[in-house]
């Protein structure tokens, strides 16, 4: 959201950041069920939309009855962060099923022969966007580990870290 809203405004993006970051506190998360701001303070935040227009809970506003509430529910703060974060854990839960459930699980063999997938720190800079995406191929010398091997270059040296 921030880079959205921010990127739009180019130069301006200064003028843009409190009112994203106010949208972001105050918007419910999946993961917990709650917005930062009320993990924070324990209580819904005002709106600004609220602050320029009456509503129930700006008119029957009392600083002082509002601030005996505030110290009352302190203790429930520490139980809502709990269930906040105990809903995050079965987000989490729910997000690693569904990904385990696509996933397609692929066993190599020794003396199978393997591509090695090109990361970023493994990219040769001078090819630029035009590099190739995987290399090799490489032959499985050995399984070191669940979905680690051991690879050997076609020559049959050992690569130096597979």
């Amino acid at each position: 959201m921030l880079k959205t809203r921010l990127g739009e405004k180019k130069g301006a993006w200064v003028d843009e950041l409190l009112g994203v970051l106010w949208a972001h506190r105050t918007t419910y998360k999946t993961a917990t069920g709650e917005t930062p701001f009320a993990l924070a303070f324990r209580h819904k935040a005002v709106v600004l939309v609220e602050i320029g227009m009456s509503t129930y809970r700006t008119e029957h506003f009392d600083e002082e009855q509002n601030n005996k509430q505030i110290y009352l529910n302190l203790d429930l703060l520490l139980e809502k962060r709990e269930v906040a974060s105990k809903r995050a854990a079965e987000h989490q839960q729910r997000v690693a099923r569904y990904y385990n459930q696509h996933v397609r699980v692929q066993q190599f063999k020794v003396e199978d022969w393997v591509l090695r997938k090109v990361n970023q720190n493994t990219r040769d800079p001078n090819h630029g966007v035009f590099s190739p995406n995987w290399e090799g191929p490489y032959m499985i010398l050995r399984v070191v580990g669940a979905g680690a091997y051991k690879l050997a270059h076609v020559d049959g040296k050992e690569v130096k870290k597979p």
